[in-house]
C-alpha cells in the first residue's frame, strides 16, 4: 500500500458523571472535572466540528475502531508519524 496515513495523539476532555447517591450537593458537582482522555490513531478526517481517528486501517482501505471527537473537547493534537 503506497498511501501514507498520519498518526496522531489527541488529548481531549470527556464527560464525567457520578451515578450514585451523594450528600455532596452542589459542592461535589463543582469539584468534579471532566476526564482528560488521550487517544492515538490514524487521522481519517477533520472538519470544523469533528476529528475522526481510527485504531485500525486495512489494505482494502477500510477503517476499524472509528472515533469521532467534537473539536470543542480537544485540547491538543500532535502528529507522531505516518504509516
Amino acid at each position: 500500500m503506497s498511501d501514507k496515513r498520519t498518526i496522531v495523539v489527541v488529548q481531549w476532555e470527556d464527560i464525567t458523571q457520578f451515578a450514585g447517591w451523594t450528600d455532596g450537593g452542589l459542592e461535589y458537582s463543582v469539584e468534579k472535572k471532566p476526564a482528560v482522555a488521550t487517544s492515538v490513531g490514524f487521522l481519517v478526517h477533520k472538519d470544523r466540528r469533528y476529528l475522526y481517528i481510527a485504531t485500525d486501517h486495512s489494505t482494502d482501505q477500510d477503517w476499524g475502531g472509528l472515533q469521532c471527537i467534537p473539536r470543542g473537547c480537544i485540547s491538543s493534537i500532535k502528529t507522531i508519524g505516518r504509516a
